[in-house]
């Protein structure tokens, strides 16, 4: 009965999913609710819930159902107001889920919790490689290990082996170095190989 309402639209089937959400004490029916919501198109009635919510395990369904229904502007004002990182962490993967490069791309530069913003850049590694330019950016302004170390990984999740060529022919710290290159031995690509055999040289 929750998804027909949520097939159905309109404001009326929206209401009364919000007053069966309110009402109802079982997790699952709720999360039923939730779903309903979003194949409603009811991103409003979803970020309150989303603001408001105590349970943690329903709060991260109804974020991740904004992200589903591509509420980007919903998701970036949650990430916003609540400094929680359980939050905000489940708001990065909704943004992910919606593909909001520019609001991931912003994170990923601008965030100034080191782990948040380590997430941000490896979801910006798999949002394809038209992010490469941003992420080589990140690398070469970026101090820290445990994001240089972040934006690597991207690299290789994207199996871009130039990029990861390009630092490690320009890397001066040594251990950075390794991983890439140790990234690129690990990588079916001629280009690895290629690389891989000039270090033998």
């Amino acid at each position: 009965a929750v998804r027909y309402l949520g097939l159905f639209g309109g404001n009326d089937s929206r209401q009364s999913l919000v007053n069966i959400y309110s009402g109802a004490q079982n997790a699952e029916v709720r999360k039923g609710v939730l779903t309903a919501l979003m194949v409603a198109g009811a991103r409003e009635q979803l970020a309150a819930i989303a603001r408001t919510e105590t349970a943690p395990e329903l709060r991260r369904e109804a974020i991740n159902q904004l992200g589903v229904s591509g509420a980007r502007a919903e998701l970036e004002q949650l990430y916003q107001q609540d400094k929680s990182p359980d939050v905000r962490r489940a708001v990065i993967n909704a943004l992910f889920v919606s593909g909001a490069v520019d609001q991931m791309t912003a994170l990923a530069t601008k965030e100034t919790d080191v782990e948040l913003r380590r997430e941000a850049v490896q979801r910006l590694g798999l949002m394809g490689k038209e992010t490469a330019p941003t992420l080589k950016s990140l690398y070469g302004s970026e101090r820290d290990p445990r994001l240089k170390a972040a934006v690597l990984h991207a690299f290789f999740v994207q199996g871009n082996a130039a990029a990861l060529i390009e630092i490690a022919r320009q890397e001066q710290d040594p251990e950075r170095k390794k991983e890439a290159v140790q990234m690129l031995s690990l990588m079916q690509s001629k280009e690895a190989t290629d690389y891989m055999l000039e270090l033998l040289k």
